[in-house]
């Protein structure tokens, strides 16, 4: 009797273990799916998935399931970035936490220290982003009718800079603090800036081109901190008189 009912013990500790489990992993995986349903990511038909990597479990061992880690949505890092530049536009960099970010962007905190493990990678991260975006602007505003390849560069980074950007410029505005507090941040801004003048030969077109650069980015600058107090009309003519100036500067003998 003893003999029976200590194996009937065991064999019932046994399957409430085997019923815990099952159903830990009935959880897992349910969540997992929910997850690839809000995401419209297909389910595998082949493969069971959770969110760990249980492949040496004893699940796995005992029912012979397949288990791979799950890959976070290709758009969550794009999602964390917008929603990062949207809280900085707004309220500076100062005000930019995680806990924030989780909030505005809908990514956990996990899946963003996936992608930017410290608040530095994650400031570094919308800088490397917004110089994209103003390599991209210059780009798209550079003149097809252009024939001199200097002159339509330049153009481009007149154009870029001296568009009114409301969006930007508070962006710009709400990162200062922390370019001021930690200028390491900007190194890849300035490699940016050191490879578009290493093959300048600072001539007089080169140096008029620059002087043009400068007159674009002040004012830029000057909107920036709302300094600005040109009229409209008056701000339009400026833009045309740069641009007019650097067609007819950059070619100019040396």
């Amino acid at each position: 009797m003893i003999r029976q009912s200590v194996a009937g013990g065991l064999l019932w500790l046994g399957w409430l273990l085997w019923a815990r489990r099952k159903a830990r992993l009935d959880a897992l995986t349910q969540e997992h799916r929910a997850f690839r349903r809000l995401h419209k990511r297909p389910d595998p038909l082949r493969a069971r998935h959770c969110p760990v990597d249980l492949g040496d479990s004893f699940l796995y061992r005992m029912f012979c399931i397949e288990f791979r880690p799950m890959t976070r949505p290709p758009r969550a890092k794009l999602r964390i970035l917008q929603a990062a530049r949207d809280i900085v536009a707004s309220s500076g960099a100062g005000a930019l936490t995680f806990d924030e970010l989780a909030i505005v962007s809908g990514v956990t905190r996990g899946g963003i220290t996936y992608h930017f493990p410290t608040k530095d990678a994650l400031l570094r991260g919308l800088l490397d982003q917004d110089m994209a975006q103003w390599k991209s602007s210059e780009a798209e505003l550079m003149p097809v009718d252009e024939a001199c390849p200097q002159t339509c560069e330049l153009l481009g980074f007149i154009r870029s800079h001296t568009i009114q950007d409301v969006d930007r410029q508070r962006f710009v505005a709400g990162m200062l603090s922390a370019a001021v507090h930690q200028p390491e941040l900007l190194e890849s801004c300035r490699e940016e800036i050191r490879q578009r003048f290493a093959d300048e030969t600072w001539d007089e077109p080169s140096l008029r081109a620059y002087l043009l650069r400068m007159a674009a980015l002040g004012m830029f600058w000057d909107e920036v901190f709302q300094f600005n107090h040109l009229p409209a009309e008056a701000r339009a003519k400026l833009v045309a008189l740069l641009e007019k100036l650097a067609r007819e500067w950059v070619q100019a003998p040396a």
